[in-house]
């Protein structure tokens, strides 16, 4: 998957959102009884190489079952690598994932762990028993016991770089109280989530697709004729409210016009993978409290993905990317006579409860996120008039 920062970037704090956490504990027949010392695991990616896939050990009393879950966005998405023991009474598990961002600052990986607990009290479902903050090598985390139903899941949580470690030791509570359970299992359940080790750091993320913006072509940027702008690249074009005020990208620099004058605020690198094409704001550049249009445009690796695609894997990464926001579920629309894929992002910024609608297609290999953004429902009416005034060639 291709880095998707363009709206992200601009307006949110990059985090990484929880792992999905199973209901229940797999059924089967019990295996013989543990034999008495432990096996230490590296999850290697063939039998006969040294290569840790996961980068990880601990000790399951036995070799666990490799199962991968796979949730395709079109342009990919990180698979759950899954490392599952049914032994007796206890299910043990160690699973990873790899995303496209690298979260190290220990205020966003709070906010991380954060999200999941919040997600646990708000939904009925689950039961906190105990929550506290963990380490591993200097790194946070954070470990949970819940309920969850019938089963007691002592569960950690750790996010090294960009990849996202979930340990899990399961016990079904079989009709028990759950104190007598947590007391029963609390030292072996211990004794497995302490035996979890990261012995190799993932890779640095893939370096994403870029495009050298001193060499596209000079329509790719549009031009501004009185109340319309046109992109005669991307072969549209939409109406600029009166006394809106511009901001556009052309040959690498960003200009920003407000309070009759223009800045020149040269672009840092010539080189980049997502560029803002076109922004229109109802106040100066700035000014809080600001209703806004943005035109970000992303090279894709493939000429042949679909808007719905190229949404969803947006709408997967910002998932993953943003803790504390509401995304809403995405939907098709027509624009312009032309397939976008649309869906609604809610923040809240100090004391300001911040909407955006994102709408995302795909065009001669870009993608394309035209982005509304407003604080006050009162600006809806006029942005959707720019979304709704867009025509395609």
């Amino acid at each position: 998957m291709p880095r998707l920062l363009g709206w992200a970037s601009l307006c949110l704090m990059l985090a990484l959102c929880c792992a999905p956490v199973r209901a229940q504990r797999r059924g089967g027949k019990r295996p013989p009884a543990p034999v008495k010392k432990p096996i230490e695991l590296i999850a290697r990616v063939e039998p006969d190489t040294s290569l840790e896939e996961g980068g990880f050990k601990a000790n399951f009393p036995d070799v666990p079952r490799r199962s991968v879950s796979r949730n395709e966005t079109g342009l990919g998405s990180p698979d759950i690598i899954e490392y599952t023991l049914d032994w007796g009474e206890v299910q043990y598990l160690v699973d990873f994932q790899d995303y496209q961002v690298s979260i190290t600052d220990p205020s966003q990986l709070k906010a991380s762990y954060d999200k999941q607990s919040q997600f646990m009290r708000n939904n009925p479902v689950f039961k906190i028993v105990r929550e506290r903050d963990v380490t591993l090598d200097g790194r946070p985390g954070r470990e949970v016991v819940v309920e969850l139903e019938g089963n007691i899941f002592w569960m950690r949580r750790f996010i090294f770089n960009q990849r996202n470690y979930k340990v899990e030791f399961v016990v079904a509570k079989d009709g028990k109280d759950t104190a007598s359970i947590v007391n029963k299992w609390e030292k072996k359940a211990t004794e497995f989530l302490d035996s979890f080790k990261v012995v190799k750091l993932p890779p640095p993320p893939a370096t994403p697709l870029t495009l050298d913006v001193k060499s596209l072509p000079a329509n790719f940027w549009g031009k501004v004729n009185d109340s319309t702008y046109t992109n005669e690249f991307f072969g549209f074009s939409l109406s600029i409210p009166p006394s809106w005020h511009v901001m556009r990208e052309t040959d690498g620099e960003l200009v920003i016009s407000g309070r009759s004058e223009t800045s020149r605020k040269p672009v840092e690198s010539g080189v980049d993978s997502v560029v803002t094409i076109f922004g229109l704001t109802r106040l100066p550049f700035g000014e809080v409290n600001n209703a806004s249009f943005l035109f970000l445009a992303e090279k894709l690796p493939s000429a042949s993905i679909t808007a719905d695609e190229y949404a969803r894997a947006g709408h997967h990464l910002a998932s993953v990317t943003m803790p504390d926001v509401i995304l809403h579920e995405i939907h098709p629309i027509k624009l312009g006579g032309t397939d976008f894929a649309t869906f609604t992002v809610e923040m809240k910024r100090s004391e300001l409860l911040i909407k955006q609608k994102v709408y995302m297609t795909t065009r001669k290999g870009f993608g394309l996120s035209l982005i509304i953004g407003y604080a006050d429902e009162k600006e809806l009416p006029t942005l959707n008039g720019i979304i709704e005034s867009l025509k395609f060639q």
